[in-house]
């Protein structure tokens, strides 16, 4: 298959090279910084900002930029082809994840949110509408939140998904990708922690039922920026099975 990529960082490299390697073409890399894009994928690959048709080729996107990115691009490649993100926040806009979700029931392409720092994705969304609550809590160096060092443990914020996701749209991914395949913006509750000990990315994920439940707890371990270790494994395997499914 032919796979485009919107950004050209540390994940899309990673999936990038191990999917030319499983035999997938790349028909583009579009990134803000081409030289540098070009520097990593060659600049036969890189395209610009302005140029949509090199969406006319191409079997799937996949998206490991910004939930702006996501936003300007995605009404263009629905339109086109399938469309795999990793910025979920940009979905805290309902106004455009309406739009979003009209464009996929008229054309048929599909938008796949991708599998970050987080498990169970598959199994919360087949039961998403018969839930009570969900609870999300995320622990995170200050570092890892974009923030200067201090020394005390610091709630940053608690209360629904949504407002989290304006707040830290670059941190909170996760939390998104839950409240969008369960109960939503809204009703989903989102826990924000700095803690100046913490040495790795901390989620804990509670889920509840009428007659059910279940806790989902993880760590994952900071390789740059925002980004844990098992970001880059868990996106590279949802692509994989995305591009098996054809």
């Amino acid at each position: 298959m032919r796979v485009g990529f919107i950004g050209a960082g540390r994940v899309v490299s990673r999936i990038a090279k191990a999917i030319s390697n499983d035999g997938h073409d790349i028909a583009f890399v579009l990134s803000r910084k081409p030289v540098e894009g070009a520097t990593i994928f060659g600049a036969r690959h890189i395209v610009t900002l302005s140029d949509t048709g090199f969406l006319n080729e191409t079997d799937l996107v996949i998206e490991a930029a910004s939930p702006n990115a996501v936003k300007e691009f995605a009404p263009d490649i629905l339109e086109k082809c399938d469309f795999a993100i990793l910025s979920t926040t940009a979905f805290g806009d309902a106004e455009f994840a309406g739009k979003v979700e009209a464009i996929q029931q008229r054309t048929g392409n599909r938008l796949t949110l991708l599998s970050g720092g987080i498990v169970g994705l598959d199994g919360l969304a087949s039961v998403g509408k018969q839930l009570v609550s969900v609870e999300i809590e995320t622990v995170k160096s200050p570092v890892m939140w974009g923030l200067e060092n201090h020394s005390d443990i610091r709630v940053l914020y608690e209360g629904p998904t949504r407002e989290a996701s304006k707040l830290y749209e670059k941190n909170v991914n996760v939390h998104a990708s839950i409240a969008y395949l369960s109960i939503g913006f809204d009703r989903c509750k989102s826990r924000l922690i700095s803690d100046p000990d913490a040495k790795a990315a901390y989620q804990k994920v509670r889920v509840v039922g009428e007659d059910f439940g279940w806790t989902i707890e993880l760590h994952s371990t900071p390789i740059g920026g925002v980004t844990a270790s098992l970001t880059p494994r868990a996106v590279l395997g949802s692509v994989r099975n995305l591009l098996n499914r054809g």
